[in-house]
């Protein structure tokens, strides 16, 4: 009997252990479960680049939902004016009007002159450019540049015209911004008159390193001191030493040909320059 209840005592003790161990082992999994739940959700939060990216792409998808449901709307009046461009045998809408206007000898006093038309492209191109958009100011741009000129018409000139002015000036900015440069160079009056005297070809950072030197050496101008009387050889050593590296087409034709030909520096200075004019 004793033994028996040794023996019912020592199963007892040994199913507790047992129990004991399942609940650790429990806890442990629930403690792993917990943790991994946890690293997930902090996993799960978007950085701004991810916030970004989707607010990217939620704008992109409308915009293209709005250009397929304009589409959509329009696709019977595009028809038409295909219709009419065959049949009339032209390629623009203008010609198309004015065909119209001629066969059914409707007056034009209701037309929109020139200066309408192009206020209303410029008007049309800046709703574009305010909505900030520059892909969508490329494209508007890309599909007015594949009309010949002569094909457009005077709103669509002033349209690619204005739209095209808002690229390039974007693309400055990045230009100058990339390199260090502030913005306001770009309202400089002086800047930009000295600019509007060079060859198209020359970039922004190109204008921007010549006018600093320009004033640079006017600076310099300023500071030096009359030169003494002396030779016409010390004159001329004197005057070379000032040769500036870049002159407007206004300054070197202030100089005569004796001038250049006894100044072989500033000479060379000029022809220098006047590529970029």
């Amino acid at each position: 009997m004793e033994d028996n209840i040794e023996n019912n005592e020592e199963f007892e003790v040994e199913l507790d252990t047992t129990n004991s161990d399942e609940q650790q082992v429990e806890t442990e999994e629930l403690q792993q479960e917990d943790t991994q739940t946890i690293e997930e959700a902090v996993e799960k939060v978007p950085t701004e680049e991810e916030i970004q990216s989707r607010i990217d792409k939620a704008v992109e998808t409308r915009l293209k939902r709005e250009r397929r449901e304009n589409e959509r709307k329009n696709k019977s009046l595009y028809q038409i004016e295909d219709a009419l461009k065959k049949g009339l045998g032209v390629e623009d809408r203008a010609e198309i009007l004015n065909k119209l206007n001629e066969f059914y000898e409707i007056p034009a006093t209701n037309t929109l002159n020139v200066k309408d038309e192009e206020f209303l492209g410029k008007a049309y191109a800046q709703e574009i450019i305010d909505e900030g958009d520059i892909q969508e100011i490329e494209d508007e741009a890309n599909r007015l540049a594949s009309i010949p000129r002569d094909k457009r018409s005077a709103r669509e000139n002033a349209m690619f015209n204005t739209l095209c002015k808002k690229l390039v000036s974007n693309k400055q900015e990045n230009e100058l911004k990339n390199n260090g440069i502030g913005l306001e160079i770009l309202s400089d009056k002086q800047f930009n008159s000295f600019r509007g005297k060079l060859n198209s070809d020359v970039s922004i950072l190109e204008a921007v390193d010549m006018f600093n030197r320009l004033k640079q050496t006017e600076q310099e101008k300023k500071k030096e001191k009359p030169a003494s009387p002396g030779s016409a050889k010390s004159k001329g050593t004197t005057a070379d030493s000032t040769v500036k590296e870049f002159y407007t087409f206004e300054e070197a034709k202030q100089f005569t040909r004796d001038e250049l030909n006894r100044r072989p520096k500033l000479f060379e200075a000029i022809k220098k320059s006047m590529p970029k004019w």
